[in-house]
């Protein structure tokens, strides 16, 4: 198996302010070098050959510390409308760092970033209508609904998911040992990854932008 992909960028790279949110001395970071771009490609199995094109993204994030060690979740979405771009999210640190949110909201066209607000000064969140995952065993169910207002411009982003296309026990799906597994479970540490195929909604002044996104939602609880 293998494939061979061709992605060309259709907007600039966007990072929230310098990119970095830190924690003392740890830090992560986060730079979207392709918010929207055009991909085509070919995926190889075996005898056979899968040709294809459509809509790409890129993004890249790391840290001097384990995820894990910094932050409970995040909800992370981006969605498209014609030459408009989005990215949304919320990232919930851990009780230990601090216990708060940090709520993300960036737009633009092919040429320029029209919005970048971040944090609680800038920006409102809503979460709504819980997804119930068979998935999930001990943390809270990830929502359907999710929603970024801004608290200085009359603009407003909502992603309202529709169908699940992946929902996974990261246990699961990193082949865990049963023991450790077992043992991580009785400690009710239950790390899980959603994602959905979402409806968006873009609203700016008085306009109201429909499009279509990607919710996701990592819980490493």
């Amino acid at each position: 198996m293998g494939a061979k992909l061709y992605l060309e960028s259709n907007s600039t790279p966007y990072r929230p302010k310098d990119g970095l949110i830190r924690m003392g001395k740890d830090y992560f970071a986060w730079l979207s070098a392709v918010p929207d771009g055009s991909v085509n490609g070919d995926i190889y199995f075996k005898d056979d050959t899968l040709s294809f094109k459509g809509n790409g993204y890129h993004d890249h994030n790391w840290s001097n510390s384990p995820f894990q060690q910094m932050m409970d979740s995040w909800y992370w979405a981006r969605g498209k409308s014609g030459d408009l771009t989005y990215i949304a999210a919320l990232l919930n640190i851990r009780k230990d760092r601090g216990n708060y949110k940090i709520p993300i909201l960036m737009v633009s066209d092919k040429e320029k970033l029209l919005l970048s607000e971040y944090g609680t000064e800038d920006l409102e969140f809503f979460l709504k209508n819980p997804y119930i995952s068979s998935e999930i065993k001990n943390n809270e169910f990830p929502s359907q609904i999710f929603s970024l207002k801004s608290k200085k411009s009359n603009t407003e982003l909502i992603f309202s998911s529709e169908n699940v296309i992946d929902e996974t026990n990261l246990f699961d799906r990193g082949n865990v040992p049963w023991s450790i597994k077992s043992f991580f479970q009785l400690s009710t540490i239950d790390p899980t990854y959603t994602r959905f195929l979402s409806k968006t909604e873009l609203k700016i002044n008085d306009n109201k932008i429909l499009g279509e996104g990607i919710l996701e939602v990592m819980d490493l609880r």
